[in-house]
């Protein structure tokens, strides 16, 4: 991006945290699965040096009481480096708005400079039932990035 007379420059330190590139707002429901699946994936700019925090609000449903989620936030995509995971256990099943809440945080440092792509994973830890993340316009699922140390 080029500098023109008069513009602002902001330091390095300002970017501390902030929210890097758009997040990813889902709105509805994923597919029904059980082996692990990307439910939402965001691709944000990252620099060199600089550390992130990668934040996945995610909810959970089963069509089988006492059901376990693993959810996970991974680098690239589905066979990438697992940054965080976390367990959640469905108790109970039910009609509309019953949800399982987890979120899911990790840390992840650039070793380069250039887009970098992030994604939120699900898969039924334990049980027999059909896992689908839940998700609605009053309740939405979030993956975002933000910027937490400039190395």
């Amino acid at each position: 991006m080029p500098l023109y007379s008069g513009d602002y420059i902001i330091p390095a330190e300002a970017n501390v945290g902030r929210r890097v590139g758009d997040p990813t707002v889902r709105t509805s429901d994923s597919a029904a699965f059980t082996a692990e699946t990307v439910i939402d994936s965001v691709t944000v700019p990252v620099v060199s040096g600089r550390t992130y925090k990668i934040r996945w609000t995610v909810a959970w449903g089963s069509t089988v009481a006492g059901d376990s989620v693993f959810s996970r936030i991974r680098v690239d995509d589905l066979a990438g480096a697992q940054l965080q995971i976390m367990r959640v256990s469905v108790v109970a099943t039910g009609g509309a708005g019953t949800r399982w809440d987890g979120t899911v945080e990790g840390e992840y440092t650039a070793v380069s400079t250039g887009n970098k792509t992030f994604v939120g994973t699900g898969a039924r830890a334990t049980g027999t039932g059909n896992i689908s993340a839940k998700a609605a316009s009053d309740f939405p699922i979030r993956l975002y990035v933000e910027c937490v140390a400039v190395g």
